[in-house]
């Protein structure tokens, strides 16, 4: 079925239809399972209850999100930036040191944003977080 070396450990992982076939008495669909490529052993990692037959790594080198620039228009700020991984939230908070951030704008898949009504009192912090 599946077959994807893991990037950062080596380690071989596959998936498999159980022995007895998909559906069988235990309700199991597919296996994932790790292969020793030295013995051709292999371990049980887990069941899934859907058919999955490819796996695939995600990996990322990217630096964490920074704000590259910030546009106002009346009450509504834009917000660009470059790194880190969608999908990004912008939280804000009144003080820069104080308060808790609360998410003004979540999800966000581009690497820019409006936050509608964005300015209110006298001053505002925004931050950009990726997943």
């Amino acid at each position: 079925m599946g077959l994807a070396q893991h990037p950062d450990t080596g380690v071989i992982y596959a998936m498999r239809a159980p022995a007895s076939g998909a559906g069988d008495a235990t309700g199991r669909v597919r296996e994932l399972i790790t292969i020793n490529m030295t013995t051709g052993d292999t371990t049980l990692v887990g069941v899934t209850p859907v058919e999955i037959n490819s796996i695939v790594f995600y990996t990322t080198t990217t630096s964490p999100a920074q704000i590259k620039s910030v546009a106002r228009s009346g009450n509504d700020i834009t917000l660009a930036w470059t790194g880190g991984v969608p999908p990004y939230n912008i939280d804000s908070r009144a003080s820069l040191s104080a308060g808790l951030w609360s998410t003004v704008v979540s999800n966000i898949l581009t690497l820019s944003a409006t936050v509608t009504n964005g300015v209110s009192g006298p001053a505002g912090f925004f931050r950009v977080s990726g997943h």
